[in-house]
């Protein structure tokens, strides 16, 4: 399982972490949103293949 950060305005896993000397927050590269909330998804990253 690999948890993935998503923006709370667009849905986009496109999230990068920006770091400041004052804290950080979350941008996200598609909208522009930039906040110290975002959601958490779960994904199997390496489903098992059933026969």
């Amino acid at each position: 399982m690999t948890v993935f950060k998503k923006c709370p305005h667009c849905g986009s896993t496109n999230m990068k972490h920006v770091h400041r000397s004052s804290g950080g927050f979350w941008e996200c590269m598609d909208c522009g949103y930039k906040g110290s909330h975002t959601h958490e998804e779960e994904k199997e990253t390496n489903p098992e293949i059933s026969w």
